[in-house]
């Protein structure tokens, strides 16, 4: 076990794990288990537990661990994240004491709640839309901040996707975008083609003219990214932005517009705007890359109240009557006077409703 026995079953776990998560998750996982470690090496400094060893770690054990984080105010999700990481680590080794601390314990574990991250509401997708249409060409900077999140709300890709696009995979002359590393690459996730949102359109067009120029100034035209990484392209790399990137030109924007938003949330938009506008749940699903209608509707997007209640009046007939559209002109009330159809004789049974 050595000197180290938490990291040192760490580093096996996680050699047994390559090529099964992606390279992101991958390394989410790994930082995620050095902070636990470093937690689990405090709680015994203190004297709370006697032992970090994962193959000597009992259940009263990850119970003073979730104590710990909770006093550090980690809320229920993280709590979840924590408990399932931690899992799999004691489970690796061979370690039980989760699954016991779980029936011994039940009320000390976190709930798992599911809920839509509400999307960018209409009035601030408009706001970032038109500040970028106010973007000069010439500030290669925001212009590639507002094209990754215009082509993010009108696309709905994840960031991964948005990530390692190619410039050579969309085509705003049909308005769409195909999608090769996606979500799952390699196993369960399959390429995809999206819709663009008509709104993004117009200035993603001066986009893709914009980064042609740079490209070319920075003598680099064969770059394949749709939102490279300059820096990288001049040290001779690939071009492609990392995680940190991404997030950095999300601030630009936030900077700019005021908007307080994370590209995940410009996911949920982009679904919940085409549902807005009548389009099937089962298009979008398709296009935001899901198995199945049920985790676009749980997660993601679904029809709004309003709209539900609207539809139910249009059907029902006591809407407005721009939201009356009779299929069949015979169901109209007919006025008094107009012929009416024969009567027909219909046998009732007695004490029936």
């Amino acid at each position: 076990m050595g000197k180290f026995p938490f990291m040192n079953a760490v580093r096996s776990y996680l050699r047994t794990m390559e090529g099964v998560l992606a390279d992101s998750t991958q390394k989410e996982i790994d930082r995620r288990l050095r902070r636990m470690n470093k937690d689990f090496i405090t709680l015994v400094k203190t004297g709370v537990i006697s032992d970090n060893n994962p193959w000597k770690i009992r259940e009263k054990d990850i119970l003073s661990y979730l104590k710990l984080l909770r006093a550090r105010g980690v809320k229920d999700s993280g709590l979840c994240h924590n408990v399932d990481t931690l899992t799999s680590l004691l489970n690796f080794v061979g370690n039980k004491a989760m699954d016991k601390a779980k029936m011994k314990y039940p009320q000390h574990f976190p709930k798992r709640s599911f809920s839509r991250i509400p999307p960018i509401n209409s009035a601030n997708r408009a706001t970032i839309i038109a500040a970028a249409e106010r973007v000069p060409s010439s500030d290669w900077r925001k212009m590639e901040a507002y094209g990754l999140v215009v082509t993010a709300i009108c696309t709905g890709l994840r960031n991964k996707e948005l990530r390692l696009a190619r410039a050579c995979e969309i085509d705003l002359k049909s308005g769409t975008l195909f999608t090769e590393h996606v979500k799952g690459e390699g196993s369960y996730g399959l390429p995809r083609t999206t819709a663009i949102h008509p709104d993004g359109i117009p200035f993603l067009k001066r986009y893709l003219k914009a980064r042609n120029d740079v490209l070319l100034g920075n003598r680099s035209p064969t770059v394949e990214a749709l939102f490279p990484a300059i820096r990288e392209v001049q040290r001779g790399g690939d071009g492609y932005l990392s995680s940190n990137g991404l997030t950095t030109l999300r601030q630009v924007v936030t900077k700019d517009t005021g908007v307080v938003f994370d590209l995940r949330a410009c996911r949920r938009t982009f679904g919940q705007t085409a549902v807005d506008k009548k389009v099937p749940i089962e298009a979008v699903s398709r296009m935001l890359g899901h198995s199945s209608t049920s985790i676009t509707e749980k997660f993601y997007c679904r029809m709004t109240e309003e709209s539900a209640i609207n539809e139910a009046r249009r059907v029902w007939g006591n809407g407005s009557k721009e939201e009356q559209k009779p299929e069949d002109q015979s169901e109209v009330a007919r006025r008094p006077g107009e012929n009416l159809p024969p009567y027909k004789k219909f046998n009732f049974l007695p004490g029936y409703a």
